[in-house]
């Protein structure tokens, strides 16, 4: 996770630091469509791991939600034809999180959506609110990358350091 800072566009300046970001580039989740800001996929064995960080701990959930549809399909196909507005309670906050990407999860499975855009309106207090933007799965247009079936308590961490929330999150696939 020691890349988030760069990732947010909050590393240092100097020429080393820059040569540093770039080379960590390769680190934010890839699938032909470019970057995301403050997400990077990691390696763990035969399931899907992500780490995500934000300058806010709504900004952090923003991130991890991006990287999970980043997962399971181009989120550059997806439109935003409809909006969701999910309730979950957790908790502590890893318990949000689990909750928050389960969340979306099940929304795709039992309701085919696939979303692209997310707004966290408010977090705290074992609470959390947000608006999910999307579409229903069109198999003319969508490619699923990943049957993503689960994000998991194993390795999970979500921690505040030096100003920007961070978190490692393991997907059973």
């Amino acid at each position: 996770m020691e890349a988030c800072r760069s990732q947010l566009g909050q590393g240092p300046r100097s020429s080393e630091a820059r040569r540093s970001s770039v080379s960590k580039k390769r680190n934010f989740v890839m699938g032909g469509e470019g970057p995301i800001r403050g997400v990077r996929v990691v390696d763990h064995g035969g399931d899907a791991g992500i780490e995500a960080c934000g300058r806010s701990l709504g900004e952090l959930f923003e991130r991890a939600a991006e990287g999970l549809t980043r997962l399971v399909t181009d989120p550059r196909k997806i439109r935003r034809k409809l909006a969701k507005e999910i309730r979950i309670e957790g908790e502590k906050t890893e318990d949000l999180l689990v909750q928050w990407l389960s969340e979306l999860l099940y929304h795709f499975e039992t309701q085919g959506l696939l979303f692209k855009r997310f707004k966290i309106l408010g977090i705290g207090q074992g609470r959390l609110e947000a608006v999910a933007e999307g579409e229903p799965f069109d198999e003319g247009r969508h490619i699923i990358r990943s049957l993503v079936k689960a994000p998991t308590y194993h390795g999970l961490r979500v921690e505040q350091r030096d100003g920007l929330w961070r978190a490692r999150i393991v997907f059973d696939l």
